[in-house]
Protein backbone atom coordinates (compact mmCIF):
# COMPACT_ATOMS: atom_id res chain seq x y z
CA UNK A 1 0.00 0.00 0.00
CA UNK A 2 1.47 3.35 -0.96
CA UNK A 3 -1.44 5.69 -1.68
CA UNK A 4 -1.57 8.74 0.53
CA UNK A 5 -5.33 9.23 0.36
CA UNK A 6 -6.13 6.05 2.31
CA UNK A 7 -4.59 7.48 5.49
CA UNK A 8 -6.08 9.57 8.23
CA UNK A 9 -4.88 13.15 7.42
CA UNK A 10 -4.08 13.86 11.07
CA UNK A 11 -1.47 11.08 11.20
CA UNK A 12 2.10 10.78 9.96
CA UNK A 13 2.25 8.13 7.26
CA UNK A 14 4.73 6.75 4.74
CA UNK A 15 5.01 4.94 1.43
CA UNK A 16 5.30 1.62 3.24
CA UNK A 17 1.59 1.89 4.06
CA UNK A 18 2.07 2.56 7.76
CA UNK A 19 0.90 5.47 9.91
CA UNK A 20 2.34 6.97 13.09
CA UNK A 21 1.45 9.46 15.79
CA UNK A 22 2.09 13.09 14.74
CA UNK A 23 5.12 13.72 16.94
CA UNK A 24 8.86 14.08 16.36
CA UNK A 25 9.25 10.44 17.35
CA UNK A 26 6.48 9.47 14.94
CA UNK A 27 8.16 11.30 12.03
CA UNK A 28 11.48 9.65 12.85
CA UNK A 29 9.83 6.23 13.07
CA UNK A 30 8.16 6.76 9.67
CA UNK A 31 11.52 7.69 8.10
CA UNK A 32 13.31 4.75 9.71
CA UNK A 33 10.53 2.44 8.44
CA UNK A 34 11.41 3.14 4.77
CA UNK A 35 13.18 0.32 2.95
CA UNK A 36 16.36 0.50 0.88
CA UNK A 37 14.48 1.88 -2.10
CA UNK A 38 13.57 5.03 -0.21
CA UNK A 39 10.09 6.52 -0.31
CA UNK A 40 8.07 9.32 1.21
CA UNK A 41 6.83 10.47 4.60
CA UNK A 42 3.76 12.69 4.94
CA UNK A 43 3.20 15.02 7.88
CA UNK A 44 -0.26 16.44 8.72
CA UNK A 45 -0.87 20.24 8.57
CA UNK A 46 -0.49 20.83 12.31
CA UNK A 47 2.21 22.20 14.63
CA UNK A 48 4.52 19.45 15.83
CA UNK A 49 6.87 20.00 18.77
CA UNK A 50 10.47 18.99 18.10
CA UNK A 51 12.34 17.77 21.17
CA UNK A 52 15.35 16.33 19.28
CA UNK A 53 16.77 16.39 15.77
CA UNK A 54 14.95 14.51 12.99
CA UNK A 55 17.57 12.63 10.92
CA UNK A 56 17.18 11.76 7.25
CA UNK A 57 19.88 9.48 5.89
CA UNK A 58 19.37 7.97 2.47
CA UNK A 59 22.54 6.99 0.59
CA UNK A 60 21.82 6.13 -3.05
CA UNK A 61 18.07 6.42 -2.64
CA UNK A 62 15.34 9.01 -2.72
CA UNK A 63 13.47 10.26 0.34
CA UNK A 64 10.69 12.86 0.33
CA UNK A 65 9.45 14.57 3.49
CA UNK A 66 6.38 16.71 2.85
CA UNK A 67 3.02 18.05 3.94
CA UNK A 68 0.03 19.80 2.38
CA UNK A 69 0.53 23.09 0.58
CA UNK A 70 1.44 25.94 2.90
CA UNK A 71 -1.04 28.70 3.51
CA UNK A 72 -3.27 30.06 6.21
CA UNK A 73 -6.54 28.15 6.57
CA UNK A 74 -9.77 29.17 8.29
CA UNK A 75 -8.22 28.52 11.68
CA UNK A 76 -5.27 30.83 10.86
CA UNK A 77 -2.92 27.87 10.94
CA UNK A 78 0.17 27.96 8.77
CA UNK A 79 0.02 24.30 7.83
CA UNK A 80 2.60 21.82 9.06
CA UNK A 81 5.08 23.59 11.35
CA UNK A 82 7.97 21.78 13.02
CA UNK A 83 8.65 23.96 16.06
CA UNK A 84 11.78 23.45 18.14
CA UNK A 85 11.13 23.12 21.85
CA UNK A 86 12.59 25.57 24.35
CA UNK A 87 16.21 24.83 25.19
CA UNK A 88 16.78 22.33 22.36
CA UNK A 89 19.85 23.85 20.71
CA UNK A 90 20.04 21.38 17.81
CA UNK A 91 19.08 21.33 14.13
CA UNK A 92 15.42 20.63 13.55
CA UNK A 93 16.25 18.32 10.62
CA UNK A 94 19.70 16.92 9.81
CA UNK A 95 20.17 15.00 6.56
CA UNK A 96 22.92 13.31 4.62
CA UNK A 97 25.01 12.22 7.59
CA UNK A 98 26.35 8.99 6.08
CA UNK A 99 29.83 8.82 4.59
CA UNK A 100 28.47 8.23 1.09
CA UNK A 101 26.68 10.87 -0.94
CA UNK A 102 22.92 11.00 -0.42
CA UNK A 103 20.81 11.44 -3.53
CA UNK A 104 17.37 12.84 -4.23
CA UNK A 105 16.41 14.29 -0.87
CA UNK A 106 13.17 16.22 -1.31
CA UNK A 107 11.53 18.53 1.24
CA UNK A 108 8.36 20.41 0.41
CA UNK A 109 5.33 22.27 1.74
CA UNK A 110 6.09 22.61 5.44
CA UNK A 111 7.58 25.14 7.83
CA UNK A 112 10.37 25.03 10.41
CA UNK A 113 10.38 27.37 13.43
CA UNK A 114 13.78 27.51 15.18
CA UNK A 115 12.29 29.26 18.25
CA UNK A 116 15.48 31.34 18.58
CA UNK A 117 14.23 33.54 21.41
CA UNK A 118 14.16 30.45 23.64
CA UNK A 119 17.30 28.85 22.18
CA UNK A 120 19.78 31.68 22.41
CA UNK A 121 23.10 30.02 23.28
CA UNK A 122 23.82 27.30 20.73
CA UNK A 123 27.24 26.47 19.31
CA UNK A 124 28.12 27.32 15.72
CA UNK A 125 26.93 23.94 14.45
CA UNK A 126 23.60 23.98 16.24
CA UNK A 127 20.12 25.38 15.78
CA UNK A 128 19.87 25.17 12.02
CA UNK A 129 16.41 24.75 10.60
CA UNK A 130 17.49 22.21 7.99
CA UNK A 131 21.09 20.98 7.78
CA UNK A 132 22.06 18.81 4.77
CA UNK A 133 25.63 17.51 4.89
CA UNK A 134 26.48 15.55 1.77
CA UNK A 135 23.95 15.17 -0.99
CA UNK A 136 23.17 15.49 -4.69
CA UNK A 137 19.95 16.31 -6.51
CA UNK A 138 18.26 17.68 -3.41
CA UNK A 139 15.14 19.76 -4.02
CA UNK A 140 13.37 22.07 -1.57
CA UNK A 141 10.01 23.37 -2.73
CA UNK A 142 7.78 25.91 -0.99
CA UNK A 143 9.57 25.65 2.34
CA UNK A 144 9.31 28.25 5.11
CA UNK A 145 12.26 28.25 7.54
CA UNK A 146 12.38 31.02 10.09
CA UNK A 147 13.39 32.12 13.57
CA UNK A 148 16.56 29.98 13.78
CA UNK A 149 19.40 31.24 15.95
CA UNK A 150 21.97 30.42 13.27
CA UNK A 151 21.09 29.58 9.65
CA UNK A 152 17.72 28.56 8.28
CA UNK A 153 18.91 26.22 5.50
CA UNK A 154 22.51 24.95 5.47
CA UNK A 155 23.57 22.98 2.40
CA UNK A 156 26.90 21.17 2.49
CA UNK A 157 28.41 21.25 5.98
CA UNK A 158 32.01 21.02 4.77
CA UNK A 159 31.06 18.34 2.24
CA UNK A 160 30.42 18.45 -1.50
CA UNK A 161 26.80 19.22 -2.27
CA UNK A 162 25.81 19.57 -5.91
CA UNK A 163 23.01 19.70 -8.44
CA UNK A 164 20.42 20.91 -5.96
CA UNK A 165 17.55 23.40 -6.15
CA UNK A 166 15.59 25.63 -3.79
CA UNK A 167 12.34 26.65 -5.46
CA UNK A 168 9.91 29.05 -3.85
CA UNK A 169 9.47 29.47 -0.13
CA UNK A 170 10.54 31.95 2.52
CA UNK A 171 13.62 32.12 4.76
CA UNK A 172 13.37 34.89 7.33
CA UNK A 173 14.32 36.15 10.79
CA UNK A 174 17.31 33.82 11.11
CA UNK A 175 20.26 35.02 13.17
CA UNK A 176 22.96 34.34 10.56
CA UNK A 177 21.71 33.39 7.09
CA UNK A 178 18.47 32.50 5.43
CA UNK A 179 20.24 30.07 3.07
CA UNK A 180 23.92 29.14 3.22
CA UNK A 181 25.85 26.81 0.93
CA UNK A 182 29.41 25.50 1.17
CA UNK A 183 31.32 23.58 -1.53
CA UNK A 184 28.31 23.77 -3.77
CA UNK A 185 28.29 23.09 -7.51
CA UNK A 186 25.52 23.49 -10.06
CA UNK A 187 23.01 25.05 -7.66
CA UNK A 188 19.76 26.96 -8.36
CA UNK A 189 17.75 29.26 -6.09
CA UNK A 190 14.54 30.40 -7.75
CA UNK A 191 11.56 32.44 -6.58
CA UNK A 192 12.71 32.57 -2.95
CA UNK A 193 11.95 35.35 -0.48
CA UNK A 194 14.40 36.20 2.31
CA UNK A 195 13.95 38.79 5.01
CA UNK A 196 15.48 40.08 8.25
CA UNK A 197 18.32 37.56 8.22
CA UNK A 198 21.68 38.36 9.79
CA UNK A 199 20.98 39.99 13.12
CA UNK A 200 23.50 38.21 15.38
CA UNK A 201 26.57 40.29 14.49
CA UNK A 202 28.57 41.54 11.50
CA UNK A 203 31.67 39.41 11.00
CA UNK A 204 33.69 39.39 7.79
CA UNK A 205 32.06 36.14 6.68
CA UNK A 206 28.82 38.05 6.71
CA UNK A 207 25.25 37.21 7.48
CA UNK A 208 22.89 37.33 4.55
CA UNK A 209 19.63 36.27 3.07
CA UNK A 210 21.61 34.05 0.67
CA UNK A 211 25.23 33.16 1.45
CA UNK A 212 26.83 31.08 -1.32
CA UNK A 213 30.23 29.45 -1.44
CA UNK A 214 29.74 27.81 -4.78
CA UNK A 215 30.29 27.75 -8.49
CA UNK A 216 27.82 27.38 -11.33
CA UNK A 217 25.06 29.02 -9.28
CA UNK A 218 21.85 30.56 -10.61
CA UNK A 219 19.90 32.94 -8.35
CA UNK A 220 16.77 33.90 -10.22
CA UNK A 221 13.55 35.78 -9.47
CA UNK A 222 14.16 36.23 -5.74
CA UNK A 223 13.09 39.00 -3.37
CA UNK A 224 14.62 40.32 -0.15
CA UNK A 225 13.60 42.81 2.52
CA UNK A 226 15.68 44.01 5.48
CA UNK A 227 18.39 41.37 5.25
CA UNK A 228 21.74 42.43 6.69
CA UNK A 229 23.10 41.70 3.20
CA UNK A 230 20.91 40.14 0.56
CA UNK A 231 23.55 37.99 -1.14
CA UNK A 232 27.13 36.99 -0.24
CA UNK A 233 28.96 35.37 -3.16
CA UNK A 234 32.11 33.26 -3.06
CA UNK A 235 33.08 31.25 -6.12
CA UNK A 236 32.91 31.63 -9.86
CA UNK A 237 30.70 31.27 -12.91
CA UNK A 238 27.55 32.50 -11.16
CA UNK A 239 24.47 34.14 -12.68
CA UNK A 240 22.25 36.44 -10.57
CA UNK A 241 19.25 37.73 -12.53
CA UNK A 242 15.77 39.26 -12.16
CA UNK A 243 15.90 39.92 -8.42
CA UNK A 244 14.47 42.64 -6.15
CA UNK A 245 16.24 43.83 -2.98
CA UNK A 246 14.55 46.20 -0.55
CA UNK A 247 16.06 47.91 2.51
CA UNK A 248 19.24 45.89 3.10
CA UNK A 249 20.84 47.12 6.30
CA UNK A 250 24.33 47.10 4.79
CA UNK A 251 24.78 45.98 1.18
CA UNK A 252 22.67 44.49 -1.55
CA UNK A 253 25.55 42.15 -2.49
CA UNK A 254 28.96 41.29 -1.06
CA UNK A 255 31.71 39.45 -2.96
CA UNK A 256 34.55 37.37 -1.45
CA UNK A 257 37.14 35.69 -3.72
CA UNK A 258 34.66 35.62 -6.57
CA UNK A 259 35.03 35.78 -10.34
CA UNK A 260 33.03 35.36 -13.53
CA UNK A 261 29.84 36.71 -12.00
CA UNK A 262 26.98 38.12 -14.07
CA UNK A 263 24.45 40.38 -12.28
CA UNK A 264 21.54 41.56 -14.40
CA UNK A 265 18.03 42.96 -14.00
CA UNK A 266 18.51 43.79 -10.34
CA UNK A 267 16.53 46.48 -8.53
CA UNK A 268 17.85 47.73 -5.18
CA UNK A 269 15.54 49.97 -3.19
CA UNK A 270 16.52 51.95 -0.10
CA UNK A 271 20.05 50.55 0.08
CA UNK A 272 21.91 50.95 3.39
CA UNK A 273 18.61 51.27 5.25
CA UNK A 274 20.23 52.18 8.57
CA UNK A 275 23.74 53.08 7.43
CA UNK A 276 24.09 56.03 5.10
CA UNK A 277 27.81 55.34 4.58
CA UNK A 278 27.36 51.87 3.16
CA UNK A 279 27.58 50.75 -0.49
CA UNK A 280 25.27 48.74 -2.70
CA UNK A 281 27.94 46.26 -3.86
CA UNK A 282 31.02 45.51 -1.76
CA UNK A 283 34.20 43.69 -2.83
CA UNK A 284 36.02 42.21 0.14
CA UNK A 285 39.81 42.04 0.50
CA UNK A 286 40.45 39.10 -1.81
CA UNK A 287 41.05 38.49 -5.50
CA UNK A 288 38.08 39.20 -7.74
CA UNK A 289 37.78 39.43 -11.50
CA UNK A 290 35.43 39.43 -14.45
CA UNK A 291 32.21 40.93 -13.14
CA UNK A 292 29.37 42.09 -15.34
CA UNK A 293 26.57 44.35 -14.08
CA UNK A 294 23.75 45.17 -16.50
CA UNK A 295 20.27 46.63 -16.05
CA UNK A 296 20.96 47.50 -12.42
CA UNK A 297 18.85 50.07 -10.59
CA UNK A 298 19.75 51.55 -7.18
CA UNK A 299 17.17 53.91 -5.69
CA UNK A 300 16.49 55.61 -2.40
CA UNK A 301 13.25 55.04 -0.58
CA UNK A 302 11.10 56.25 2.26
CA UNK A 303 14.00 56.21 4.71
CA UNK A 304 15.84 58.75 2.52
CA UNK A 305 19.13 56.93 2.98
CA UNK A 306 21.50 56.51 0.09
CA UNK A 307 24.81 54.68 -0.21
CA UNK A 308 27.80 56.98 -0.54
CA UNK A 309 29.03 54.85 -3.44
CA UNK A 310 27.51 52.14 -5.60
CA UNK A 311 30.62 49.93 -5.52
CA UNK A 312 32.88 49.65 -2.49
CA UNK A 313 36.34 48.09 -2.88
CA UNK A 314 38.30 47.02 0.18
CA UNK A 315 41.55 46.64 -1.78
CA UNK A 316 41.54 48.10 -5.29
CA UNK A 317 44.64 46.17 -6.32
CA UNK A 318 42.88 42.85 -5.71
CA UNK A 319 39.89 43.60 -7.95
CA UNK A 320 39.92 43.73 -11.75
CA UNK A 321 37.78 43.57 -14.87
CA UNK A 322 34.46 45.07 -13.84
CA UNK A 323 31.99 45.94 -16.59
CA UNK A 324 29.06 48.22 -15.70
CA UNK A 325 26.39 48.38 -18.39
CA UNK A 326 22.91 49.89 -18.36
CA UNK A 327 22.02 51.31 -14.97
CA UNK A 328 20.04 53.85 -12.98
CA UNK A 329 21.71 55.20 -9.82
CA UNK A 330 19.36 57.70 -8.21
CA UNK A 331 20.98 60.82 -6.71
CA UNK A 332 24.38 59.12 -6.47
CA UNK A 333 27.39 60.92 -7.92
CA UNK A 334 30.15 58.41 -7.18
CA UNK A 335 30.13 54.90 -8.59
CA UNK A 336 33.35 53.52 -7.03
CA UNK A 337 34.97 54.53 -3.76
CA UNK A 338 38.28 53.30 -5.24
CA UNK A 339 38.75 52.26 -8.83
CA UNK A 340 40.11 48.73 -9.38
CA UNK A 341 42.08 47.61 -12.43
CA UNK A 342 40.28 47.67 -15.77
CA UNK A 343 36.86 49.16 -15.11
CA UNK A 344 34.61 49.45 -18.17
CA UNK A 345 31.54 51.64 -17.65
CA UNK A 346 29.19 51.78 -20.61
CA UNK A 347 28.93 53.70 -22.84
CA UNK A 348 32.64 53.91 -23.58
CA UNK A 349 34.28 56.33 -26.01
CA UNK A 350 37.83 55.63 -27.12
CA UNK A 351 39.51 58.89 -28.07
CA UNK A 352 42.58 59.06 -30.29
CA UNK A 353 44.50 62.24 -30.99
CA UNK A 354 47.53 63.24 -33.04
CA UNK A 355 49.67 66.34 -32.95
CA UNK A 356 49.82 68.22 -36.24
CA UNK A 357 53.28 69.55 -35.34
CA UNK A 358 56.28 68.50 -33.28
CA UNK A 359 56.11 68.88 -29.52
CA UNK A 360 57.74 72.03 -28.18
CA UNK A 361 60.98 71.07 -26.46
CA UNK A 362 61.14 74.27 -24.39
CA UNK A 363 57.62 75.39 -23.41
CA UNK A 364 54.60 73.88 -21.66
CA UNK A 365 51.82 73.41 -24.21
CA UNK A 366 48.21 72.16 -24.32
CA UNK A 367 46.45 69.81 -26.70
CA UNK A 368 42.87 68.81 -27.44
CA UNK A 369 42.27 65.13 -26.79
CA UNK A 370 40.03 64.24 -29.70
CA UNK A 371 41.38 66.13 -32.69
CA UNK A 372 44.39 67.08 -34.80
CA UNK A 373 44.87 70.58 -33.38
CA UNK A 374 48.35 71.94 -33.01
CA UNK A 375 49.69 72.75 -29.57
CA UNK A 376 49.01 76.05 -27.87
CA UNK A 377 50.59 77.79 -24.91
CA UNK A 378 47.09 79.05 -24.00
CA UNK A 379 45.14 76.31 -22.21
CA UNK A 380 41.67 77.73 -22.92
CA UNK A 381 42.36 77.48 -26.64
CA UNK A 382 42.58 73.69 -26.45
CA UNK A 383 40.05 72.66 -23.76
CA UNK A 384 36.95 70.66 -24.65
CA UNK A 385 33.77 70.64 -22.57
CA UNK A 386 31.47 67.63 -21.98
CA UNK A 387 27.97 68.24 -20.57
CA UNK A 388 27.82 64.88 -18.72
CA UNK A 389 30.00 63.41 -15.98
CA UNK A 390 32.89 61.38 -17.39
CA UNK A 391 35.51 58.94 -16.20
CA UNK A 392 38.90 59.16 -17.92
CA UNK A 393 41.48 56.36 -17.83
CA UNK A 394 44.07 54.43 -19.86
CA UNK A 395 46.24 57.20 -21.25
CA UNK A 396 48.74 56.04 -23.90
CA UNK A 397 51.31 58.29 -25.61
CA UNK A 398 53.58 57.37 -28.51
CA UNK A 399 56.44 59.47 -29.94
CA UNK A 400 58.12 59.11 -33.33
CA UNK A 401 61.47 59.01 -31.55
CA UNK A 402 63.03 59.20 -28.10
CA UNK A 403 63.52 62.43 -26.07
CA UNK A 404 67.23 61.64 -25.73
CA UNK A 405 69.43 60.78 -22.78
CA UNK A 406 68.65 62.76 -19.63
CA UNK A 407 65.55 64.37 -21.17
CA UNK A 408 61.82 63.68 -20.92
CA UNK A 409 58.33 64.72 -21.87
CA UNK A 410 55.57 64.71 -19.24
CA UNK A 411 51.93 64.43 -20.35
CA UNK A 412 49.10 65.15 -17.89
CA UNK A 413 45.33 65.26 -18.26
CA UNK A 414 44.01 68.63 -17.05
CA UNK A 415 40.56 69.21 -15.54
CA UNK A 416 39.33 72.80 -15.24
CA UNK A 417 42.87 74.16 -15.16
CA UNK A 418 44.27 71.66 -12.64
CA UNK A 419 46.51 68.63 -13.02
CA UNK A 420 44.90 65.22 -12.53
CA UNK A 421 46.46 61.90 -11.49
CA UNK A 422 46.34 60.58 -15.07
CA UNK A 423 49.82 61.19 -16.48
CA UNK A 424 52.61 59.66 -18.57
CA UNK A 425 56.34 60.36 -18.63
CA UNK A 426 58.53 59.36 -21.59
CA UNK A 427 62.24 59.76 -20.93
CA UNK A 428 65.71 58.91 -22.22
CA UNK A 429 65.55 56.25 -24.96
CA UNK A 430 61.86 55.40 -24.51
CA UNK A 431 59.40 56.19 -27.28
CA UNK A 432 56.09 55.41 -25.51
CA UNK A 433 54.41 55.31 -22.12
CA UNK A 434 51.06 54.62 -20.51
CA UNK A 435 49.03 55.04 -17.30
CA UNK A 436 46.44 52.30 -16.87
CA UNK A 437 46.02 52.50 -13.09
CA UNK A 438 44.71 56.05 -12.61
CA UNK A 439 41.08 57.10 -12.94
CA UNK A 440 39.82 60.66 -13.17
CA UNK A 441 36.17 61.54 -12.54
CA UNK A 442 35.24 64.78 -14.29
CA UNK A 443 32.13 66.67 -13.27
CA UNK A 444 29.55 67.74 -15.84
CA UNK A 445 30.70 70.71 -17.94
CA UNK A 446 34.35 70.22 -17.01
CA UNK A 447 36.91 71.62 -19.45
CA UNK A 448 39.52 69.00 -20.29
CA UNK A 449 42.77 68.99 -22.23
CA UNK A 450 46.20 67.32 -22.32
CA UNK A 451 49.32 69.20 -21.17
CA UNK A 452 52.83 68.45 -22.47
CA UNK A 453 55.80 69.62 -20.43
CA UNK A 454 59.42 69.12 -21.63
CA UNK A 455 62.40 68.76 -19.28
CA UNK A 456 66.08 69.04 -20.23
CA UNK A 457 65.62 70.20 -23.81
CA UNK A 458 64.46 66.91 -25.38
CA UNK A 459 64.56 66.26 -29.11
CA UNK A 460 61.42 67.61 -30.81
CA UNK A 461 59.09 64.71 -31.57
CA UNK A 462 55.64 64.15 -33.06
CA UNK A 463 53.02 62.73 -30.67
CA UNK A 464 50.02 60.42 -31.05
CA UNK A 465 47.80 59.34 -28.15
CA UNK A 466 44.81 57.40 -26.83
CA UNK A 467 42.52 57.88 -23.82
CA UNK A 468 39.39 56.06 -22.70
CA UNK A 469 36.32 57.98 -21.62
CA UNK A 470 33.38 56.37 -19.78
CA UNK A 471 29.99 58.03 -19.26
CA UNK A 472 29.12 58.12 -15.54
CA UNK A 473 25.54 59.28 -16.01
CA UNK A 474 22.55 56.94 -15.90
CA UNK A 475 21.79 55.11 -19.12
CA UNK A 476 18.06 54.75 -18.40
Amino acid sequence: MSRLDIFEPTRVCNSQGNDFIPTRAGIQAALDDLDSRGGWVYMPPIEIAIDATITVDAPNQGVTLFSDALGYNQNNDMGCVLRLNNGVNDPVIEAGLSGSTNRSLHFRNFAIDGNKSNNSSPTADDNYGLLIHRAEFSVLTNMVIYNCYNTGLQLGQGDIHSKSKVIGGKFSDNGDNGIRTTQQEDFTIMGVHTGSNGTNDDDIEGQAGINCTAQLVNILGCTSIRDQVWCNIRGNRNVISNNLVDKPYQHAMKFHSASEVWVSNLQCHDVSYTNNNSVAFFFNNAAHGQFFFDNVCVEEGGNNNLPTYIFGVNNASSVSHINVGRRHFEYINDIFDAYPTDVWIEPVTELTFKGSADLSNSNTNYWSIDDLFSQSTTESARTLRWPRRKLFSDLYIWLDGSPGAGNDYDFTLRDDGANTSLSVQISDAATSGSDTSSYVEAAANSEMCLMSDPTGGPTARRMTGYIRMNDLEDTW
